[in-house]
């Protein structure tokens, strides 16, 4: 029977669809696992990794539904597109790929427990859900192959699919917060980002005239063209005062939410996850409560020396 250009984007639109939510769900699964069981010293921001996949899902799994429905519709008015090329292809193509991702998930896992490392939960949870993944395609395009698929069967997995993704989108939401939680949360990061900034340029004011600024005005430069940032929900400059104790000072603003810590230890990662140059002192920390919180800091004199002229 010929292909027409119809059957062959709406067979190429299903398997990519397919796809899609297969990868969107693995990805959100994996960054649930993270968080639930951070691994090592990480914690992680979760909450950009995970807009992404809950994101697609929501759009792309009822759109694949109603292809796939559209599909067998097709399927019940002329069998014999059962048997057109493009779609034998893709489904031997979805086979073959469905089989290389189950074999090489259960190698890794075997070679991970026989090279003598630990098997963290977080580890064998990761795997597990690209092997039941990779298993339910697998095993629903060799029923279709057979002809053995009813629209009872359809339906059954549609609603279980359906059922599951679900969940995990309930999941990823009840990490994300809402809307509103998530636009707060990027306020916060900026205000950290801003804070960062002024702190490295506390250390560059002493490293250049050994002294720390009185003030946050001190610290413009019309050359380099810095100016103190300031808050940008209140427009009002962040805190800024010399502490009695040598080369220390500290640095506040007003939080709209609590931090969740990045990391575990003593590490001093920028809030976003990127690193930041050595740290001032081991105790450097960006975590905060909500509202308003200051974050004192004391210059390491041997890190950072004075550059005498």
């Amino acid at each position: 029977m010929k292909t027409s250009p119809k059957d062959f984007f709406l067979h190429l639109a299903v398997i990519a669809s397919l796809y899609t939510i297969a990868v969107s769900f693995i990805n959100l699964a994996w960054r649930i696992i993270d968080y639930v069981f951070p691994s090592g010293n990480f914690y992680g921001y979760y909450e950009r990794t995970l807009s992404a996949p809950v994101a697609t899902l929501i759009v792309v799994f009822p759109i694949f539904i109603i292809l796939y429905w559209l599909l067998n519709r097709e399927y019940q008015k002329i069998p014999e597109k059962r048997n057109l090329w493009i779609r034998k292809w893709l489904v031997y193509i979805t086979l073959f790929l469905s089989g290389i991702v189950i074999v090489v998930d259960l190698i890794v896992v075997l070679i991970s427990f026989l090279g003598g490392e630990l098997l963290t939960v977080g580890f064998v949870l990761k795997a597990l859900a690209v092997f039941i993944v990779a298993l339910a395609i697998f095993g629903y395009y060799i029923v279709d192959l057979r002809g053995q698929t009813t629209s009872k069967i359809n339906k059954i997995s549609a609603w279980a699919s359906g059922l599951i993704i679900l969940i995990l989108i309930i999941s990823g939401f009840s990490i994300l917060g809402s809307p509103r939680t998530q636009r707060l949360l990027r306020i916060d990061e900026q205000k950290i980002g801003d804070l960062q900034n002024i702190q490295w340029q506390v250390v560059n004011f002493w490293q250049n005239k050994g002294e720390v600024p009185k003030t946050l005005a001190d610290l413009s430069d019309p050359i380099s063209g810095f100016i103190a940032p300031r808050d940008p929900q209140s427009g009002e400059a962040y805190g800024y005062r010399v502490l009695s104790a040598p080369l220390t000072f500290e640095l506040c603003a007003n939080f709209n939410l609590e931090s969740r810590p990045v990391y575990r230890g003593t590490a001093s990662p920028d809030i976003r996850g990127f690193d930041l140059p050595k740290p001032i002192t081991p105790q450097d920390s960006w975590n905060h409560p909500a509202g308003n919180h200051c974050f004192e800091r004391t210059i390491d004199p041997e890190l950072y020396p004075h550059t005498k002229r």
